[in-house]
């Protein structure tokens, strides 16, 4: 894997890295399409300044429960527990979206999004030392590049076919996809990294 600077002990954990983050972004994509189409659909648009400032409150409760959970716990096996969490939240949204729980939605998904993305890059900074993140983290970033594209010829004939609300469907599977292969993750640092680093054998930076 020259053309992209890879060593062949890495490949592996490069690519579970990259199809989870192409799997976080999907599924942030696919869970921000539908919070805003649905509260759009029941509510005006002139709340949308109170779910802004709603979103800044929660998501400064939930840094700090964040903070808490993290103290003395296993970064990785918070990440799929947390992840997992989120999935099954979001099963029990898609059952019950309506009244008072649609704005409840818009607020979630957007703490979803943000803590997913924060703990997967915190968990790649444990996993890669600095002189391997600046040839790999680029690479993996390739993952959400190609959500992007693939979400957005991907939304339209789905939500035409099952309607707004089952955008939650996709978002729910992604986010589980991502909390399995963080259990991959998981086993295959146990058995290649010591001392919470792969061992950097090249010689670039």
């Amino acid at each position: 894997m020259n053309i992209f600077n890879i060593r062949p002990k890495e490949l592996q954990l490069v690519t579970i890295l990259l199809l989870m983050f192409f799997g976080i972004s999907v599924a942030s994509i696919t869970g921000s399409a539908v919070r805003d189409a649905v509260f759009l659909i029941k509510y005006n648009r002139d709340y949308l300044p109170l779910m802004y400032v709603l979103i800044a409150i929660v998501m400064t409760f939930l840094m700090e429960i964040y903070k808490r959970l993290i103290t003395n716990k296993d970064p990785f096996k918070l990440f799929t527990m947390s992840v997992s969490f989120f999935a099954i939240s979001l099963t029990a949204f898609h059952q019950n979206l309506y009244g008072p729980m649609i704005p409840i939605l818009y607020v979630w998904i957007e703490g979803i999004t943000i803590l997913t993305i924060l703990q997967f890059w915190m968990l790649a900074g444990e996993i890669f030392n600095p002189r391997q993140a600046k040839r790999i983290f680029s690479l993996i970033g390739i993952g959400g590049s190609i959500a992007g594209i693939s979400a957005g010829y991907f939304i339209k004939p789905f939500v035409k076919q099952n309607g707004t609300e089952s955008l939650l469907v996709p978002t729910i599977f992604f986010l589980a996809m991502v909390a399995l292969l963080a259990t991959q993750i998981n086993s295959y640092r146990e058995k290649t990294i010591s001392n919470d680093k792969i061992s950097n054998t090249d010689g670039s930076s």
